[in-house]
């Protein structure tokens, strides 16, 4: 899931029923969190023991930068165990969503990288304009979101990582949804996202 600069919550209902004939041998579920496409995993939550073991649905939540920096790459994973298997285990999940708040900040100007005209979506007409940006001198209200590869200068470079986002599978800097430029460079925004 691309979560970059989000502050998404992952939501879920959990089924778990865990009877264990051994009472030293307790069965988890673990919720874990990746940021790198499954390379490394992170656990979000531990269900098992007296947690969760009651046979009924349950509600969790977890914001993801809680566990992981949020990024394109980020993946959730369930996992139930029955080792050894000497119990009773059983797991369901339902209800399974990632919200992302609305652009909320602290204040700085908030961006999407690369939606040069701030329409909220990154199409042909972003590299557009940054090119009018550099050849014609049109001005741009959010320096920032035409800085498409954050290098903090505008250039023609710019217009060619806008350009590959766009066709040819290039992975924009963050922020990849509504939020603040990690980099401190020179470029500002007037106003950000609609």
């Amino acid at each position: 899931m691309n979560l970059a600069g989000t502050n998404a919550v992952i939501r879920f209902n959990l089924w778990y029923a865990n009877i264990e004939t051994d009472p030293t041998q307790l069965d988890d579920f673990v919720v874990s969190v990746s940021n790198d496409g499954g390379v490394t995993w992170n656990t979000a939550l531990v269900v098992g023991g007296a947690l969760g073991t009651n046979a009924t649905w349950q509600s969790f939540e977890f914001p993801v930068s809680s566990i992981v920096t949020p990024s394109v790459n980020t993946m959730v994973r369930f996992t139930a165990t029955d080792a050894p298997n000497n119990s009773l285990c059983e797991a369901g999940i339902d209800d399974f969503t990632v919200e992302i708040a609305a652009c909320a900040g602290t204040g700085g100007t908030q961006f999407q990288r690369g939606d040069t005209n701030l329409d909220g979506s990154r199409d042909i007409s972003d590299p557009v304009n940054i090119l009018q940006l550099l050849f014609n001198s049109t001005p741009v209200s959010c320096q920032d979101a035409a800085d498409a590869n954050d290098d903090g200068n505008l250039d023609i470079a710019d217009a060619v990582a806008a350009l590959s986002f766009l066709f040819g599978g290039g992975v924009l800097p963050e922020p990849i949804n509504c939020g603040e430029d990690p980099t401190t460079d020179g470029l500002d925004c007037t106003t950000g996202c609609p």
